[in-house]
C-alpha cells in the first residue's frame, strides 16, 4: 500500500519531461559540492560568465569570495575605461592600491585591455583574496596580458590593495 501511494506521487520519466521546469525534481547535491547559484544572480551575471572559481574547494573561503565578487567585479569595469571621472579609481581602491595600480595595454582611445578570464582566487583570509586576471585585446592576434590582484575588506566593501602579496 506504501509503495502505491508513493509510486502515486512521483512522475514517470516521461511526465517529468513534459512537466514546467518548477515542478521537476532538482538533482541532489554531491556530498562536498559548493554552492555557485550566486553566479548566475545580477549584478554582473554576464560578467561572471568569465570567472573561474575552481580553486575554491572549502565552504568558507567560498563565502568569501561570494561576498567580494561583484566588488571585484566593478573594479575592473571601472578601470577597463580610459576616459573615466577622478574619482572612478579611489571609489574601488585603497590608497596604496591607487598608488600601485598597473594597469593593462590600451586597445584604444577608450579602452584597456578586456578582463577575459578572472581565475586562481585565493582567500588569505578574511578580508585578504587574490585572483590573477588575463587580459586580451579586441582580436586574437594581439598578446595576452596578465596580473595579480589583492584585494582587502575595508569599509564594508573590497578594494583593490596591490598586485603581489
Amino acid at each position: 500500500m506504501l509503495s502505491l501511494l508513493c509510486g502515486a506521487l512521483a512522475l514517470s520519466a516521461a511526465q517529468a519531461e513534459d512537466a514546467p521546469y518548477a515542478m521537476r525534481a532538482a538533482p541532489a547535491p554531491m556530498p562536498g559540492a559548493l554552492d555557485l547559484g550566486f553566479m548566475t544572480q545580477a549584478p554582473n551575471r554576464k560578467f561572471k560568465r568569465r570567472v573561474d572559481l575552481s580553486a575554491i574547494t572549502r565552504a568558507d573561503d567560498l563565502a568569501v569570495v561570494k561576498a567580494a565578487i561583484n566588488p571585484v567585479l566593478v573594479f575592473f569595469q571601472v578601470t577597463g575605461a580610459v576616459r573615466q571621472p577622478a574619482h572612478a579609481i579611489r571609489m574601488v581602491t585603497t590608497r596604496n592600491g591607487e598608488l600601485a595600480l598597473l594597469k593593462p595595454p590600451r586597445v584604444n582611445d577608450y579602452n584597456y585591455f578586456l578582463a577575459r578570464r578572472l581565475w586562481n582566487w585565493t582567500v588569505h583570509d578574511a578580508q585578504t583574496i587574490s585572483l590573477t586576471v588575463e587580459f586580451v585585446g579586441l582580436s586574437n592576434t594581439q598578446h595576452h596580458y596578465s596580473n595579480t590582484y589583492v584585494f582587502v575588506e575595508r569599509y564594508g566593501t573590497w578594494l583593490f590593495d596591490r598586485h603581489v602579496l
